[in-house]
């Protein structure tokens, strides 16, 4: 009940916050607002504190993804990619991530680069996804350099010392 009420408490903050305009304190509000609804979302995502709900954390995450936030963001073109809690929608998986890889979200930017590589939700495009790879990759996403290696492109970053480390044979890229 608690949390319910926090929700509807945060929803009318955002409401009040977004018809002031200009005053940084409502800017400041709002993001504080926003990161809130996020962790409200993931509560009702993992079930947390509440009844496990995807549902619900989808409709929440929408919300927070709408004022700009970036984990939100990522979060909903992961569950479209996946059909999580929503039916599968590559078109929306390539918007929320599209938007969330410009942000810098290395994860976000892995997923698109798999999208251009494999082409969901937009056409095939190779040299597309080494650029978002290679930023994940910048970003320390070992994960990003496995698929540039997959693909055939030497990593022109060096790769982060938890991935040398594992991965001892991928130093002679450097040669």
């Amino acid at each position: 009940m608690r949390l319910l009420a926090l929700f509807c408490m945060s929803m009318c903050m955002l409401a009040c916050n977004s018809n002031i305009k200009g005053s940084p304190a409502s800017v400041q509000a709002n993001e504080q607002d926003v990161e809130k609804l996020y962790g409200l979302g993931i509560k009702y995502y993992i079930g947390d504190s509440v009844l496990k709900d995807t549902a619900k954390a989808i409709d929440i995450m929408q919300k927070a993804a709408e004022f700009g936030h970036v984990g939100a963001e990522t979060f909903l073109a992961y569950s479209y990619f996946r059909g999580d809690g929503v039916d599968k929608n590559y078109d929306e998986c390539v918007k929320w991530c599209t938007r969330a890889a410009e942000k810098g979200d290395g994860e976000a930017q892995t997923l698109l680069g798999k999208c251009y590589l494999d082409g969901y939700g937009c056409k095939v495009d190779t040299l597309c996804a080494i650029k978002w790879y290679g930023k994940a990759a910048e970003n320390g996403l070992d994960e990003a350099l496995y698929a540039l290696h997959d693909i055939g492109v030497k990593p022109y970053i060096k790769a982060t010392k938890k991935f040398v480390k594992n991965n001892k044979y991928y130093l002679k890229w450097d040669k």
